[in-house]
């Protein structure tokens, strides 16, 4: 009996390479004034991240944790220049006719707030997914949305002072669920939408891919991926899809995908396995040695 081929994982069906971003940083712009459409846009400076593209990678395939590690850096220029070096610009650089129409540098990566928003929404998002899995939905609500009536449904708003809300005023809802939804099944419907949405800002799309399959068409459903942002929001989302676990690496300090690992495992690779027993190695010396001369 010829047993199947397993069928691959999505992730591994999405063609899309990338490139590490080399000589990133923070680089003041100075722009003339301007005309765009009917808007009339003031000279002034600004900051941006600049870069070339140097090495090429496939971040679904070869960092399949890096949504979680991008919601981790912290919101400093310094974090965001660093993960562009180690993984690229966010967005794809802009062409030479978009640069020069925008006025923009070769290696143009985008300024701070893109970053700033950027991560924060993953984050957001993440934040959601753990707390449905395991954290307290309530507390969730309590700290971060209030919810009212909006006729015969609810209405889900930001906590807080007046404020800008995503672009929308105050008095503008996040979202209307149905008015018995559970606390469970608001932070749900606030989870799908921000990842829908990350999703489509990022222009992730439906595609078809071919797969090793001798019969029928040897199609499958997977996705055009055109970003790195992109990218993070879709493994966001099969990971989600797929009830994925993760812990953070003992060796490197950065969040692995540990779906199916042992539950002592605390490593995300080989080379942090050896990392983390040179480093015991070298505090049981250390141990035997202050012994010795005490």
């Amino acid at each position: 009996m010829t047993l199947a081929r397993q069928e691959p994982a999505i992730a591994e069906l999405v063609s899309f390479r990338w490139h590490r971003l080399q000589e990133a940083e923070w680089k003041t712009l100075h722009h003339g004034a301007s005309q765009h459409g009917k808007v009339a846009v003031p000279a002034g400076d600004s900051v941006a991240l600049v870069g070339v593209e140097g090495e090429s990678y496939a971040p679904l395939k070869d960092e399949p944790a890096l949504f979680r590690i991008f919601a981790a850096i912290e919101d400093t220029p310094e974090a965001f220049a660093d993960f562009a070096r180690a993984y690229g610009s966010l967005d794809p650089l802009p062409d030479r006719i978009s640069k020069t129409a925008r006025g923009l540098p070769e290696g143009y990566a985008g300024d701070e707030d893109d970053w700033g928003e950027a991560r924060e929404s993953v984050a957001l998002a993440i934040e959601m997914w753990d707390e449905l899995r395991g954290g307290n939905p309530s507390e969730l609500i309590e700290r971060m949305w209030e919810t009212r009536r909006v006729g015969d449904e609810l209405g889900i708003y930001p906590n807080g002072p007046p404020q800008c809300w995503k672009g929308e005023l105050m008095d503008s809802c996040l979202l209307i669920v149905d008015a018995s939804s559970s606390d469970r099944e608001i932070v749900q419907a606030m989870l799908a939408s921000e990842v829908n949405q990350g999703l489509k800002h990022a222009d992730v799309t439906p595609a078809l891919a071919a797969t090793n399959k001798s019969y029928g068409a040897g199609l499958r459903l997977t996705y055009r991926v055109g970003s790195l942002l992109g990218a993070m929001w879709l493994q966001l989302a099969l990971a989600i899809d797929g009830n994925r676990d993760y812990r953070t690496c003992e060796g490197c300090g950065l969040p692995w995908d540990a779906t199916g690992a042992r539950a002592s495992r605390d490593w995300c690779s080989e080379r942090c396995r050896q990392r983390i027993y040179r480093r015991g190695q070298k505090d049981a010396g250390n141990s035997e040695g202050a012994g010795a001369t005490s």
